[in-house]
């Protein structure tokens, strides 16, 4: 058991450190569409508008994180 463990680490370190990437952009990703439904609520749709293009952009960012999370988990079982 330590020997494949010894052997996987660094697929371990890294798909550790993909995974809580991704889990802080897609807590900030629920927290900033929290704040653009309070921003339509207030009917300021300038302002709404421009929450959309960053939840947008932190959308398409998300995306491939999470393609490469995938890959990374899918490396580490394989060795593993």
């Amino acid at each position: 058991m330590k020997k494949s463990l010894k052997k996987a680490r660094f697929l371990l370190i890294l798909a550790l450190a993909i995974v809580m990437i991704s889990a802080i952009l897609e807590g900030y990703l629920s927290i900033y569409m929290m704040k653009i439904v309070d921003t339509t609520l207030t009917g300021n749709k300038s302002l709404f508008i421009e929450q959309g293009k960053i939840l947008i952009l932190l959308s398409l960012v998300l995306l491939p994180i999470n393609i490469l999370l995938s890959y990374g988990k899918g490396l580490y079982k394989k060795k593993h």
